[in-house]
Formats: C-alpha cells, sequence, structure tokens
C-alpha cells in the first residue's frame, strides 16, 4: 500500500501539470483573441473615418507585436498566429496608400482568420 501512494501521487501531478499547460495555452490564446480583435475594431473605426490614421497605424503595429510576444509563450503556436501577424502587418502597410480596397480585402481576410483563431481556442479549451 505504502508504495501505491508515490505512484498515485505522481500520476495526479501529472496530470494536474497537463491541466495546467492547458490553462496557459488557453490563457494565451485568448490574449492574441483579444489583441485580434483590438486590431479588428481599430481596422474597421479606421476604415469608417471614425480615428485618425497614426492612431490607428500605433495600435495595429502594437497588436502585432503583443500578438508576437504571446505567441513565444506557446509551446507549440497554431499556423493561424503567424498569418494574424502578417495580415496586421499588411494592413498597416495599407494604412499609408489611398487604395482603400487593398485594405478592404486584407480586413476581410483578417476577420476570417480570427473566426479560425476563436474556432481553434474553443478547441483548445474543450480538451481533456
Amino acid at each position: 500500500m505504502k508504495k501505491l501512494l508515490p505512484i498515485g501521487l505522481l500520476l495526479i501531478l501529472t496530470a494536474c501539470s497537463r491541466s495546467t499547460d492547458r490553462d496557459k495555452t488557453v490563457k494565451t490564446l485568448k490574449s492574441i483573441q483579444s489583441w485580434t480583435a483590438t486590431a479588428r475594431m481599430v481596422g474597421e473605426a479606421w476604415q469608417e473615418d471614425r480615428i485618425p490614421q497614426q492612431y490607428a497605424r500605433q495600435t495595429l503595429i502594437k497588436s502585432r507585436e503583443e500578438i508576437a510576444k504571446e505567441a513565444k509563450e506557446l509551446p507549440d503556436p497554431p499556423t493561424i498566429v503567424e498569418q494574424l501577424k502578417e495580415t496586421i502587418s499588411s494592413l498597416t502597410d495599407k494604412i499609408d496608400r489611398p487604395d482603400n480596397v487593398a485594405f478592404t480585402t486584407s480586413l476581410g481576410k483578417f476577420s476570417t482568420q480570427q473566426q479560425q483563431l476563436d474556432k481553434f481556442t474553443k478547441s483548445q479549451e474543450q480538451q481533456p
């Protein structure tokens, strides 16, 4: 019986460790989701001429930086995170150009990527 106790404790600690790792991953993904939502709202607000160009640019840059920082916390970041960072860079570049159609196209792509990130995050939350 005494020999089974350490084995039982080891199994419990291992299960707790997995849960903690999963919880940390989900928390990081939710932070990335939040920065993604910020970038999207700013992009939409700029597109509708509700915020200044400089504010939009600065916020998109900050969003991309924070997403990159959070992604480093993930043991195996999903591909969609890299795609989001690239699209935010594209949006930032397009703010300085007069071609609003290109910005709108990138913003639509970004919205689709955001939905993919949301689905991925939910799948991580539901894992045992």
